[in-house]
This record gives C-alpha cells, structure tokens and sequence, in this order.
C-alpha cells in the first residue's frame, strides 16, 4: 500500500559520479512507484546490476522504465 510520487522520476538512478549500489529493487504487490516522466529511470552512462522485481505498479508519462544507461 505505500507509493513514491515524483514530478520527474519516481526512483532516479542518475546525477551524480559515484557508482549506483543497491542489493535489489522490488515493488511489492500493492505498491506504487510514479512519475511525470517515468517511474524508473536510469540515465546515460549509469549501470544497475542488481534483480529488479516488479508486483506492484510502475508508470510514468514516457514509460514505467525508462533506461539510457545498462541494466544487467
């Protein structure tokens, strides 16, 4: 039942030099991640190795995720 609502990016993995570091990101059944342009995004140049699992719901005006960087 909780929900992250931003005006740009719900989770943003981008801005900044140092390495994005998570064990995992989950959206659990209930749940609401969004955003004005997406619900994750991760920006040119950013890499994310890490599970992403998704039971809940991520939207975003563009897309749920949007990624310009790497996933995997």
């Amino acid at each position: 039942g909780s929900s992250i609502k931003a005006g740009n990016n719900g989770i943003n993995i981008d801005g900044t030099s140092k390495d994005i570091e998570a064990e995992a990101i989950e959206v659990q059944s209930g749940a609401v991640v969004e955003g004005g342009n997406s619900g994750i995004y991760i920006g040119g140049g950013k890499e994310i190795d890490t599970q992403i699992t998704i039971s809940g719901s991520v939207t975003g005006g563009t897309a749920g995720i949007v990624n310009e960087g790497v996933i995997g």
